[in-house]
């Protein structure tokens, strides 16, 4: 039988050093596969990954979207949700930092409030996850929140006259913004009980993000200046001229006639009084006032009135017919060689009649 032939001892010392090799390698590799795992689990058990990542991804669609009840919750005719999405893009341009709340935060929980432009806009929270094989836990986002209330603006009013249009961002309103109707002019407010005359009116926008810029038209659809609707001198001398010549010769010779009734001129009360009834409708209220003063005006005498001037404040036509008349007038009464001048100020309603303009109402004020 032949003899086998014995490798030689270094040839054994090498087979002996490749198995050691191979197996030193495999538990280095093993050893290194758990030293990375082990580091990766470290590396994902840090919160600070995880809002990092959670901030790489945020983007303005999804703050819009988070914010899609404020935003529903505004008035779209004064504001459209694009504006609205937009006001929220708008706040959020100059980047968005974090910042941990600690007493919200506990061992599973992390809370961090998201700002931008000095405003927290915010937050977002961080949950912990099941412990892995190393005993670590990574985070997930649990939830997120965006709270843009404080674009908010104030709610805006404005009131003018009744016939006037109010537009808010260039919006025209409905008279469902009305929120008072009936704030009567200061120069009609003696008359509103027996006629019918215009108010000024009281429309109100809800907030929307930012301001409100509201604007007004007249009736002719030219634009008016908020201190322009609230001038009533403005607003109500809507006479034409015709109108303002006749109403002026008109009251002018009745004021006249009224000075020197109500002063018993010249002593001629019949006559006066006969004169100052062409100025009324008969059996008119006024007509019967001026009836109940002839007792007393019998004792006035020694007075001879002349009307020095009369200037008309405002004209103001109404409806039906009708018009307003605010006058200062002066009247010179001598008596006994004396004149003195005294000043008034009335406000006559004056009515459009078949046989000619009549004073139908006059108070001094």
């Amino acid at each position: 039988m032949k003899n086998r032939k014995k490798l030689p001892y270094v040839g054994k010392l090498l087979i002996a050093m490749g198995i050691y090799a191979a197996i030193f390698i495999a538990l280095v590799g093993f050893g290194l596969t758990k030293f990375w795992g082990y580091i990766a689990a470290y590396e994902n058990s840090q919160t600070q990954n995880a809002i990092d990542s959670y901030m790489a991804q945020l983007d303005t669609a999804h703050i819009q979207d988070c914010s899609a009840e404020l935003i529903a919750s505004i008035d779209h005719n004064v504001q459209s949700e694009e504006a609205c999405r937009q006001a929220i893009a708008d706040a959020v341009s100059g980047g968005i930092s974090y910042a941990r709340k600690l007493s919200e935060c506990t061992d599973d929980k992390m809370v961090y409030m998201l700002m931008s432009g000095g405003k927290t806009i915010g937050k977002v929270s961080l949950r912990a996850q099941e412990k892995d094989a190393y005993g670590f836990s990574s985070w997930e986002v649990a939830e997120d929140s965006f709270d843009f209330s404080f674009l908010l603006g104030e709610s805006a009013s404005i009131c003018v006259p009744q016939d006037y249009c109010v537009y808010a961002n260039g919006s025209l309103l409905s008279r469902d913004y009305i929120t008072k109707s009936d704030t009567p002019f200061e120069m009609l407010k003696d008359f509103y009980a027996d006629y019918t005359l215009p108010y000024m009116v009281t429309y109100t926008v809800a907030p929307v993000l930012g301001d409100v810029q509201l604007t007004i038209t007249d009736p002719a659809g030219n634009s008016v200046t908020p201190e322009d609707a609230a001038n009533e001198a403005l607003v109500l001398n809507n006479c034409t001229q015709d109108e303002i010549t006749a109403l002026d010769t008109f009251t002018t010779a009745y004021l006249d006639s009224y000075a020197r009734f109500s002063t018993n001129s010249g002593q001629t009360l019949q006559e006066n009084y006969q004169e100052i009834l062409t100025y009324f409708e008969p059996g008119s209220a006024l007509a019967d006032r001026m009836t109940e003063a002839l007792v007393a005006l019998e004792w006035v005498n020694n007075r001879t009135t002349k009307l020095a001037s009369a200037t008309a404040n405002h004209r103001i036509r109404l409806s039906d017919g009708y018009y307003l008349c605010d006058i200062t007038y002066a009247a010179d009464i001598t008596r006994y060689g004396e004149t003195t001048t005294t000043t008034e100020s009335v406000r006559l309603i004056v009515k459009q009649t078949e046989s000619g303009l009549k004073v139908e109402r006059m108070i001094n004020y």
